[in-house]
C-alpha cells in the first residue's frame, strides 16, 4: 500500500503507540504448515523504487524461509523448557539421556520392565 493515511484499513493511532507512523506498506503472512506465525513487513521503500511482482516474488519468498526458522526456534524453545521442566518431559529427557549412558543390555532389561508395568496397568483400567 503506497499511501496508508488514505487507507481505512490502517490505524495512525495504533502505528503511533510503536513510535513509528509508516507512509507506506507491504506484508507477507508468515505461514509454516496451516500455522500462521506472524506478518513480515517492509515499511517506507523509497517512491522511486515501486514493489513490482519480482519484488512480491521475493519477498514472499523470503517470509517463507523467516516462517521456517521461527517455527525451527519455537519447536527448540518448547523443547528446551520440556527439558528443563519438573514435568513429564523433563523426566523422559532425563531418563533417556541415563539411558545413553548405561550398557545396552540394562537399559534393554529396564525397557522391558517399564513395558510390562505399563501394559499391566493399560490392561487393569
Amino acid at each position: 500500500m503506497d499511501d496508508l493515511a488514505s487507507d481505512p484499513r490502517f490505524s495512525q493511532e495504533r502505528a503511533e503507540t510503536t513510535g513509528y507512523v509508516p507512509s507506506s506498506i507491504v506484508a507477507s503472512p508468515l505461514l509454516h504448515g496451516e500455522r500462521a506465525l506472524g506478518v513480515l513487513s517492509v515499511l517506507d521503500r523509497a517512491a522511486d523504487r515501486p514493489f513490482g511482482l519480482s519484488e512480491l516474488e521475493l519477498l514472499s519468498r523470503f517470509s517463507t524461509q523467516a516462517a521456517i526458522g521461527l517455527d525451527l526456534l519455537l519447536r527448540a524453545r518448547g523443547a528446551r523448557a520440556a527439558i528443563a521442566g519438573d514435568g513429564t518431559g523433563g523426566l523422559v529427557a532425563r531418563v533417556a539421556a541415563l539411558l545413553e549412558e548405561a550398557d545396552d543390555d540394562a537399559g534393554r532389561r529396564l525397557l522391558e520392565a517399564l513395558e510390562q508395568v505399563l501394559a499391566g496397568r493399560t490392561a487393569k483400567a
